[in-house]
């Protein structure tokens, strides 16, 4: 059996799917191959919707038919093996677990070399700018909602206003605030004034509130942000 070799589009996009993942990781696991009626009883689904996974996979190489001569008497059950890639995989929550560790280290060493504010709200306004630039969001309080919410902060109205209702690095703020709430006040700030906004006062982190931001915006009406 020979590994895959990076036709990593295909690859991945026939990962992307939860399940395919899970059949597949499963059977890379297996030492001896798996029949469908096997991976169907292993995630309580019917063989019918296990067919099209395991076709999908065989389709990008990641799983094949057993070759093995079973010495059984009828027709013989398909049986499958996963084929190794040379693709390094990780699950979401594997991913999630090293930035959050990423970021607690950088705040760490942040906090050492002792940025001033005005280093960290430059920072931050930069990647704003980069976001607002992407184009997502024809005025200002969708291109906020957009930008916000594809990082994790889950922009939401809340009377009258917007406010992020979660924090993606919300550990590593409340261990650096300076720094983590700083940077995301810049980052607001870029993406505001990208599309010609003004921040008038940014709240980080009260207790275990939001974050909120007021601003004035190109119609001039005021409008608070998380």
């Amino acid at each position: 059996m020979h590994a895959v070799q990076s036709t990593v589009r295909p690859i991945l996009k026939a990962l992307g799917d939860e399940t395919r993942y899970d059949i597949y990781d499963w059977l890379r696991a297996r030492t001896e191959p798996a029949t469908i009626n096997d991976i169907a009883d292993n995630f309580g689904l019917h063989p019918n919707t296990v067919r099209p996974h395991l076709e999908r996979l065989r389709g990008v190489g990641l799983v094949e038919l057993d070759a093995t001569p079973q010495g059984s008497v009828g027709r013989p059950q398909h049986r499958y093996v996963a084929v190794p890639t040379d693709i390094e995989l990780h699950r979401r929550d594997d991913i999630d677990d090293v930035y959050a560790l990423l970021a607690r280290m950088l705040a760490d060493v942040c906090g050492d070399l002792q940025h001033s504010s005005e280093d960290l709200l430059t920072v931050g306004r930069g990647i704003g700018l980069e976001i607002a630039s992407a184009g997502r969001g024809a005025d200002l309080l969708s291109a906020l909602d957009s930008g916000m919410d594809r990082l994790g902060f889950g922009p939401a109205t809340e009377d009258g206003c917007v406010v992020f209702t979660s924090c993606p690095v919300r550990g590593v703020a409340e261990a650096h605030p300076e720094i983590v709430c700083t940077l995301h006040a810049g980052l607001v700030d870029g993406l505001i004034g990208f599309h010609g906004g003004h921040v008038e006062d940014f709240r980080s982190l009260e207790g275990s509130g939001p974050c909120r931001v007021l601003f004035t915006g190109q119609d001039d009406e005021r409008s608070n942000s998380t």
